[in-house]
């Protein structure tokens, strides 16, 4: 046999032998490709149904429930404030405290608005002064209404002409009533000495 021959013989028989060996673990893939997917799976659940309870139906009631007794204590009740009704001398000396506490109320009201003062001929309502003094000499009569300021009076000077002569009366004032130159009246005549008396203030 020719050499040349022989090794190429030779070399296809390694090649096919090779490839025998080879070619089954290049082309079988499907042992690589398999998933096991029943060892990944949790284990199923146990569940029990519960039995749900049965519904219980009320029986309605009966008219007869539901209407109130013939003796309830509101109806009851009724007769005990008519018997409670104030007698004739109770309402008596409930009127007479009503008139009483309504008497006291106008009083009150009374006390507590002023009186309002009365109006002169001019139509401007009435004041009172207190004259302290008369005096021909208008310094003797300045003396006395300095005398009267610092001593904490409200004084002043007024005044008049008659047949010819001037007269300078000194007066304390004025005030809307005469009891309100009372007191100050008495301070006056027992501090300064003067002998004073109230007249109407005319302006």
């Amino acid at each position: 046999m020719n050499p040349a021959l022989r090794q190429r013989i030779l070399g296809l028989l390694v090649l096919v032998a090779l490839a025998s060996v080879v070619l089954p673990l290049v082309l079988d893939f499907g042992g690589e490709a398999r998933i096991d997917t029943q060892s990944r799976l949790p284990p199923a659940p146990d569940i029990q149904p519960t039995p749900l309870p049965e519904p219980t139906i009320s029986e309605p009631q009966t008219p007869e429930s539901t209407n109130p007794p013939a003796s309830s204590p509101a109806i009851d009740a009724q007769p005990q404030l008519f018997e409670l009704a104030p007698t004739d001398a109770a309402t008596g000396t409930s009127t007479a405290s009503a008139s009483s506490t309504g008497a006291s109320a106008t009083g009150i009201a009374a006390k507590s608005i002023p009186e309002e003062p009365g109006l002169d001929a001019k139509g401007l309502p009435a004041s009172w002064v207190l004259q302290a003094g008369a005096f021909q000499d208008k310094i003797n009569a300045q003396e006395l209404r300095d005398r009267l300021l610092k001593g904490g009076h409200r004084a002043f000077v007024q005044t008049s002409t008659a047949g010819g002569k001037a007269t300078h009366r000194v007066f304390v004032g004025p005030k809307m009533t005469r009891e309100q130159l009372v007191a100050e009246q008495t301070a006056l005549q027992r501090k300064f000495g003067v002998k004073t008396m109230i007249v109407p203030f005319v302006p």
